[in-house]
């Protein structure tokens, strides 16, 4: 039971220690964006959002970060409780991650933005997002599920 009781605390050690390094590699690296990109998601890791927020902006110019940037800080948002400038995060991301090969980007933003508007009630909106993502990759998480259970409009 000690063993246990002492692996959280380890860890949320390791976070801080990750988190100092990688402040520490920002200040010495100042044009390396992928650093405050991973900075941005230890400060979103650890529950200190607004720091997450302000770093994540420094990295969102860098075009081959930005959809990962931008899905970043609609989750941080979304973690605020500030749902619509999440939503808009993530329709950016969308708009995005449309130029760029890599699919995880694109259907990540497309589940967020199905997710968010279905429990906001946007039913038209939460069923496009879903039914674009099966489209994609229709073994998506639980996204068929969420699909099935959006009343049409």
């Amino acid at each position: 039971p000690r063993a246990q009781a002492l692996v959280p605390r380890l860890e949320a050690e390791q976070l801080c220690q990750e988190i100092e390094i990688l402040h520490l590699r920002c200040e010495r690296l100042p044009g390396e964006m992928s650093l405050r990109l991973n900075l941005g998601r230890k400060l979103k890791q650890s529950g200190n959002y607004s720091g997450a927020i302000s770093r994540l902006e420094e990295a969102r110019d860098d075009p081959t970060l930005a959809a990962e940037v931008l899905l970043e800080l609609g989750e941080c948002w979304q973690h605020l409780r500030q749902f619509e400038k999440a939503l808009d995060f993530y329709r950016q991301a969308i708009a995005v991650a449309n130029e760029q090969p890599e699919p995880r980007p694109m259907a990540l933003a497309l589940y967020r933005v199905g997710v968010l508007v279905a429990a906001m009630g946007k039913n038209a909106e939460a069923r496009e997002a879903l039914m674009r993502l099966v489209a994609i990759d229709p073994a998506y998480k639980d996204a068929r599920e969420r699909l099935d259970k959006v009343p049409p409009n």
